[in-house]
């Protein structure tokens, strides 16, 4: 038997799991570090609690594989990014890493749209290279590479400076020419500070030696370079054809389209896909789960509870339409300055129709980006459902309803781990392509078919939603 160890460093925890090469998960472990809130747009986390948390899942690994550990083939690292973690020439952390929310470098970011007239994130790796340098010089001097998350990662697990195409991006990589940008020179940074670039499912290298010892694992594991959660997503949802919409339902939304071409229009981004004759067209949405878990908070109930509470009400929750924009949104299809609202709620409305409303809600956030998708030219045929909310059939069956697209469930929800393997498995030559990985180790358990009877219901609620997204105050 032949296993493949998918690593997902997330925003507040990492999840190993290990596949057979028919995609059924045999284990699944997982550790938590913290977030620092700083204080206004600042979040951090400390790279070596990361390190703490994944060597202690390996030798969890280890001993829970016993007598066949010599048949574990290969690890693939995907994670949290763009999440910068400036390191000294031995790899060692000098600073705390900028979290992907972070969004302290806006200036430099604004003077890198200048420089390249592209819209540039405040979380780019090149604005926060320059915000080093500006706030901590002390820092960038020292600086001999700039690494993101699961760089950093690979780093510890093979003492090689590598980066994944797809992650390269986020700080300005253009994966076309396979060169970083000129605006690097322009700006006056060295992109030796930057690591070397190679395809997502390549194998770096075995396992660093003493550290394969320490843990308990074989020598010859070999370690593989993953890419972006969201991308590795895409695998684990099955998405290596165009017109199919991996949906990863957590806390934030994640929208990420496998098409043949760029499209969407000039608001919403596009990237490599893992596949590379296809295009990755995405489409981050905060306000998905956060703010389903802030209103079962609200009313002193669990997040199962809120959902089941949220399915006794019928389709429309009785015209109670919630605004759910309690986060800014990252891309500008959506008003800077949207707010939350509950709108339509009378003395007769029930808890039911409020839980109901708030699920529907964050259904017409993403129905408001597959409209831009259709609209910008993209082809959207149907949809993976992936994620931890993914495990709540009727949420997704109103996602459904309010796309009216035939939505599918995965026989695993923690697609970035199991999209991991599938990177794993070709990079090892156990399958010889990504598709042909996918059609092996994904399987769909559920199909959920929109009800065309409801269309009328949802094109009339959505077209209220987005008039009350328009009456957010100035």
């Amino acid at each position: 038997m032949t296993y493949l160890v998918g690593l997902d460093l997330g925003t507040s925890s990492c999840k190993l799991s290990v596949y057979d090469v028919g995609g059924r998960r045999v284990l699944g472990l997982m550790g938590r570090y913290r977030t620092y809130f700083m204080g206004g747009d600042r979040v951090e986390q400390d790279p070596n609690e990361w390190w703490g948390v994944v060597k202690g899942l390996l030798k969890e690994l280890a001993r829970a594989i016993g007598e066949d550990l010599r048949e574990v083939r290969a690890v693939c690292v995907s994670g949290q990014a763009p999440t910068l973690v400036p390191v000294d020439r031995n790899g060692e952390p000098l600073h705390r890493a900028l979290v992907w929310s972070d969004s302290r470098a806006s200036a430099e970011a604004e003077l890198l749209r200048g420089v390249t007239g592209a819209y540039v994130l405040p979380n780019n790796g090149l604005a926060r290279i320059l915000w080093f340098r500006r706030e901590v010089p002390e820092v960038f001097g020292k600086a001999f590479k700039f690494l993101n998350a699961t760089d950093w990662l690979l780093y510890k697990l093979t003492g090689e400076f590598v980066t994944d195409v797809i992650t390269a991006t986020t700080s300005l990589y253009d994966y076309r020419a396979m060169r970083w940008s000129s605006a690097y020179g322009e700006v006056g940074v060295d992109v030796g500070l930057l690591p070397r670039v190679v395809e997502p499912g390549t194998v770096v290298s075995s396992i660093r030696e003493d550290l394969a010892e320490e843990v308990g694992l074989p020598k010859d594991l070999a370690v593989v370079a993953g890419t972006i959660d969201a991308y590795s997503a895409m695998l684990g949802a099955g998405a290596v054809r165009p017109g199919v919409l991996a949906e990863v339902l957590g806390s934030s939304t994640c929208l990420m389209l496998a098409s043949d071409k760029a499209c969407g229009g000039s608001l919403i981004p596009y990237s490599r896909h893992v596949v590379p004759t296809l295009v990755a067209v995405t489409a981050p949405i905060n306000n998905g789960g956060v703010v389903i878990e802030w209103f079962a908070r609200s009313l002193g109930l669990g997040v199962d509870a809120f959902v089941e509470l949220a399915m006794r009400a019928s389709p429309g929750a009785d015209g109670v339409i919630t605004v759910p924009y309690i986060l800014r949104e990252r891309l500008p299809l959506v008003p800077p300055n949207a707010r939350g609202g509950v709108h339509g709620i009378t003395y007769g409305s029930s808890r039911e129709d409020l839980a109901r409303s708030v699920i529907e809600g964050t259904a017409y956030c993403v129905r408001l980006f597959v409209e831009a998708l259709v609209k910008g030219g993209c082809s959207v045929e149907s949809a993976v459902a992936v994620g931890g909310y993914s495990r709540f059939r009727g949420l997704v069956k109103v996602y459904a309803d309010v796309t009216q697209l035939t939505h599918y469930r995965v026989h695993d929800i923690n697609a970035s781990a199991l999209g991991s393997a599938v990177m794993a498995s070709k990079a090892v030559g156990v399958y010889r392509s990504f598709e042909e990985a996918c059609s092996i180790m994904v399987h769909y358990v559920d199909v959920v078919k929109p009800d065309e009877g409801l269309k009328e219901v949802y094109d009339r609620g959505f077209n209220r939603f987005v008039r009350f997204l328009k009456l957010s105050p100035e």
